[in-house]
C-alpha cells in the first residue's frame, strides 16, 4: 500500500513474537523492499529461504529475491532466480509468476557477442629498408679518349 516503512515497523514487532516465521521472514523481506532497503530486503529474503521447507516457499522466495535483485542492478544474480523459479514444479507458484519469470528472464537476458567486421586501417607507411653490409667499392673502367674532330682546311 505504498506505506514500506510502516509495514516495515509493524512487521519488525510481529517477528519478536515469532522470528522462526517463514512467512513472516518472507513478509519482512518484502516491506524492506517496498521501503526500498535493498541490502536489508536481500538479507532477510536469504534468511527466509534458509526457512522454507516446500517447493511453494522457495518459489516465494525467488520471486521476490529476484525483484530485489533486478531493483539492486544485480541483473545475473537476478536471472538465476527466475530460471531456479522456472525450474520448480508449475504447481507450486501462480502462472503469473511464471509469465514474469518468462519476461524477465528474456529482457535481462544476456545479448549475444557483437560481431566483428572487418574496419579499413590505414597502411602506415614502411621504412626503406637499410642495407645491413657496406658495399664493396668496385673498378671502374678507365674512361678512354674520344677522338676530337680535327681542323682541316678545305680546298
Amino acid at each position: 500500500m505504498d506505506q514500506g516503512q510502516k509495514a516495515v515497523n509493524d512487521i519488525f514487532i510481529a517477528l519478536q513474537t515469532n522470528s522462526q516465521s517463514f512467512q513472516l521472514n518472507l513478509d519482512f523481506g518484502r516491506a524492506l523492499l517496498a521501503a526500498n532497503r535493498l541490502g536489508d530486503a536481500l538479507n532477510q529474503f536469504n534468511r527466509a529461504r534458509n526457512m522454507a521447507k516446500s517447493d511453494a516457499d522457495n518459489a516465494q522466495v525467488l520471486f521476490w529475491r529476484a525483484q530485489a535483485l533486478e531493483v539492486a542492478g544485480n541483473l545475473p544474480s537476478a536471472v538465476k532466480d527466475w530460471k531456479a523459479l522456472l525450474a520448480l514444479p508449475e504447481e507450486t507458484f501462480p502462472e503469473a509468476w511464471r509469465a514474469v519469470a518468462e519476461e524477465h528472464t528474456r529482457a535481462t537476458s544476456t545479448p549475444p557477442p557483437p560481431t566483428l567486421t572487418p574496419t579499413h586501417t590505414p597502411e602506415r607507411p614502411t621504412a626503406t629498408p637499410t642495407p645491413s653490409h657496406t658495399p664493396r667499392l668496385t673498378r671502374t673502367p678507365t674512361a678512354t679518349r674520344t677522338p676530337r674532330p680535327s681542323l682541316t682546311s678545305t680546298p
